[in-house]
């Protein structure tokens, strides 16, 4: 008699066990909230994840691996705004990725765009209006003073960098905080929902500035063309380019986007790449406590 209730109590056993993995193993990856599987699949599958925390020793491969990586799962809805149709080859061109994923989206007619380098291609600004945001663009380059494009599109003669200044030019330059500063009055103490810089290789100053500034607080998504290499550069320099995106990530800026620039090719002769695209747009986004204060204590040397 015995043993014929341990045998009833193991088979029990058997059965509430196969009911319990099959329940668990039945639950969709869509069930989860977004913000679990992707903070997982982004440490999970950084490219740079298995080398060592001195990133001086990457390998050329490594290198143009980083850049290629989009990391696509992290958003689960990603559109592109803007861009131009271009020949030779034929494709979009100026275009950048957006995520639309309810916790982190531009909530629309309620959305703050900074736009940092137009050169007359107004695509995104204005695609970013129809979608219902205010946009504040900027561009020393076109000789154009302050004016509204539209009327949600409104044009600052003022360039991006990591100081204030005046160039040889007469450009007026600023540091994102001083821009920020300047436009409160505007839109008050708001987050900049999108950021977008293109910005011809400067990009390289502003970055490392926009944490200890404490600005990086601000920016819920951040949309950047950047730039491999100049003609001349060493592989040193380089790296160092990689050690200043994976700075904004390992903060929490999470990549959910990349492409190339198939009309920006050149031989990189550091990296042995006989052609290779030199310029790609990467797309990140955050999460944004919205009563936490940021107290900054990241720090990045300058190259």
């Amino acid at each position: 008699m015995m043993k014929l209730n341990w045998l009833q109590f193991f088979s029990s056993l058997l059965i509430v066990s196969t009911i319990f993995f099959f329940f668990f193993s039945s639950v969709s990856r869509s069930s989860l909230p977004i913000h679990f599987y992707t903070t997982v699949e982004t440490n999970f599958y950084h490219p740079l994840g298995r080398v060592n925390d001195d990133l001086n020793n990457l390998k050329p491969q490594e290198i143009i691996d980083y850049f290629y990586w989009s990391n696509a799962s992290s958003c689960q809805l990603a559109h592109d705004f803007g861009g131009e149709m271009r020949k030779d080859p034929s494709g979009l061109d100026g275009q950048k990725a957006v995520c639309l994923d309810p916790q982190v989206r531009p909530p629309p007619g309620d959305c703050i765009i900074y736009s940092f380098g137009i050169s007359n291609e107004w695509s995104f600004d204005e695609a970013m209006e129809a979608y219902g945001c205010r946009v504040f663009a900027f561009d020393p380059s076109m000789g154009k003073g302050n004016h509204n494009h539209s009327r949600n599109i409104q044009f600052f003669n003022i360039g991006l960098s990591d100081r204030d200044y005046t160039t040889e030019k007469g450009w007026q330059m600023k540091t994102l905080s001083s821009i920020y500063k300047l436009l409160v009055p505007f839109h008050g103490e708001r987050i900049i929902d999108y950021l977008k810089i293109d910005i011809e290789s400067a990009e390289w100053d502003v970055l490392p500035q926009l944490i200890p500034s404490g600005m990086f607080a601000k920016v819920r998504q951040l949309g950047v063309e950047f730039h491999l290499d100049n003609r001349g550069d060493t592989l040193e320099k380089i790296i160092w380019r990689v050690k200043a995106i994976k700075f904004i990530e390992d903060a929490g800026m999470i990549r959910f986007d990349s492409k190339y620039n198939m009309w920006a090719k050149r031989q990189i002769t550091v990296l042995d790449l006989y052609e290779a695209p030199f310029c790609f747009e990467i797309a990140f986004y955050q999460y944004l406590p919205s009563s936490t204060p940021f107290n900054p204590v990241y720090t990045f040397s300058k190259h």
